[in-house]
């Protein structure tokens, strides 16, 4: 997927203005604030790869980018997902959706 992203992310110019893509998302409910029995608190970044345990994996994300002018570009995506698990409780299926905008100025020459 990097790679795909890398060669992805020269397909914009002046000429070519749009952009759509697809990935994945997940969503992370694990509680960062917890004591251990020991006393400690678990940090924000604590089993930030235990996907298995952690993550809720469910939908896709669609982005769609449109190259303005200057080396500005205007990028709004979507992504859906299921959440079924807070911290280690299962619970029944919720649905989650996030939409972003955002507004990228490329520092490089095109």
């Amino acid at each position: 997927m990097l790679c795909c992203s890398f060669f992805s992310s020269k397909a914009q110019s002046n000429t070519n203005n749009w952009v759509v893509g697809v990935g994945a998302n997940a969503v992370d409910y694990f509680p960062v604030t917890e004591i251990s029995d020991n006393g400690n608190t678990w940090g924000f970044m604590n089993e930030i790869t235990n996907a298995k345990d952690h993550w809720n994996i469910y939908g896709p994300r669609l982005n769609v980018t449109r190259y303005w002018k200057n080396k500005i570009s205007f990028d709004g995506s979507f992504s859906l997902n299921k959440i079924t698990k807070i911290g280690d409780k299962v619970i029944s299926e919720a649905n989650y959706y996030a939409f972003d905008v955002n507004l990228h100025y490329s520092i490089l020459n095109p």
